[in-house]
């Protein structure tokens, strides 16, 4: 008689609603965690995309976790889970829903092209669907990795930092929501810059009887030097014909001015890039 009441005592007892309590996406999977149900001889769990129907993916006993590994990047999911009671099943379950967007992963970034002209190296990769933008490191064999950009949905980048006669290593990496792809350092390629007129440094500027002098230190290898001056706001004017000095004296100057000066060097008719960063300045009292 015991038996024949506990049996209906069972018969009568509903299955609960079931509490998703977490839903979580790592590795490619999405998994399910749910609140243990008093009583339950076990659980089913559905899921669908939107605006499509509930399919059920899984019964399983008295556990409370499941991984779906039938998942693809970016999609959104619902999920939900159903205790049931000798084979009853809780009601109002799609109440209970949850939802996941699972991440899209970052992938990486094939380097279409590396080029040198004009003093710079230009960096051409192919597009990465998806990806929110790119950044760009590069190194040389004595160097880290540097990046050389802010973020960028380009699929090209200048880089006027190199030196002449050196190696240089780049990388690009993808970005989706600030996570950058990993496995990066498999996509690097080099190039290396030829051999050229190297940038040349003022070592002084000094002002006496009315005019400048301009010293620089000597390039090895280079066929001569052109100087060049400016104010603030106005355009680089060249100075002088090609030299072979390592200074020039400029007359041409008017106290209460600041002057800006730089000199290039050449070879063969081609002159020094990133000169822009060799500026010295002196202001005529």
């Amino acid at each position: 008689m015991t038996g024949d009441l506990t049996l209906m005592a069972k018969w009568n007892t509903k299955a609960g609603a079931v509490t998703i309590s977490r839903l979580t996406y790592k590795n490619g999977a999405v998994t399910i965690d749910w609140d243990a149900v008093e009583g339950a001889d076990g659980y089913r769990l559905y899921k669908k995309v939107p605006g499509g129907k509930w399919t059920k993916i899984k019964n399983t006993a008295v556990v409370t976790k499941y991984t779906d590994t039938n998942v693809e990047e970016g999609q959104t999911y619902y999920y939900v889970v159903r205790s049931h009671i000798d084979g009853v099943f809780n009601e109002d379950w799609a109440a209970t829903a949850k939802k996941i967007t699972t991440a899209v992963t970052p992938k990486p970034v094939t380097i279409a092209d590396l080029s040198y002209a004009s003093g710079a190296v230009t960096v051409t990769w192919d597009e990465v669907p998806g990806a929110d933008g790119y950044r760009v490191y590069k190194k040389t064999e004595d160097r880290s990795w540097a990046r050389i950009n802010n973020n960028t949905t380009s699929t090209t980048l200048t880089d006027k930092k190199v030196e002449p006669d050196t190696t240089y290593y780049y990388v690009v990496r993808s970005q989706v929501g600030g996570v950058y792809n990993t496995g990066w350092t498999e996509t690097v390629q080099s190039i290396t810059v030829p051999d050229g007129p190297r940038k040349v440094t003022i070592t002084e500027l000094t002002y006496e009887d009315g005019a400048v002098t301009i010293s620089w230190e000597a390039v090895p290898g280079v066929d001569g030097y052109r100087v060049y001056k400016k104010t603030a706001g106005g355009h680089w004017a060249r100075i002088n014909r090609n030299t072979t000095g390592t200074t020039r004296i400029d007359k041409n100057v008017e106290p209460g001015t600041k002057y800006y000066y730089m000199v290039r060097s050449q070879i063969g008719g081609v002159y020094s890039y990133g000169w822009g960063e060799t500026v010295r300045s002196i202001t005529i009292e």
